[in-house]
């Protein structure tokens, strides 16, 4: 799917709000591809964000839980729980990627503006 500054701009604040802890939902494969393209685009963070990169692409995608009909309760209970620990696991990388983004696109400011 192609994407636009647009597209950036209206997902950006669903993005921060489940950054900063706001919004407790998992993120989007739309927000996920969204903040990939503001990096890659130099939308967000200049040429900061071009070294995140790499490791925001290297986050694994979590696909949706398939379900036979043949699963035990048990089976059931456990394929939802794995599900659900990889969701947040995804959502950890996604937070951990941007917030060391924000500490070197504030640190290279600070470098910048005060000659360090």
């Amino acid at each position: 799917m192609v994407k636009t500054v647009q597209d950036v701009k209206f997902s950006i604040h669903s993005i921060m709000d489940k950054f900063s802890g706001y919004n407790q939902e998992p993120f989007t494969d739309e927000e996920y591809d969204c903040l990939v393209f503001a990096l890659e685009s130099n939308i967000l963070f200049d040429t900061v964000g071009q070294k995140f990169l790499a490791p925001l692409k290297a986050v694994p995608k979590v696909n949706e839980l398939e379900l036979t009909g043949e699963e035990t309760e048990e089976e059931l209970v456990n394929k939802q729980c794995e599900n659900e620990r990889l969701v947040q696991e995804r959502n950890d990388n996604i937070k951990a990627v941007l917030l060391t983004l924000f500490k070197d696109s504030i640190i290279r400011d600070i470098r910048i503006r005060f000659g360090a």
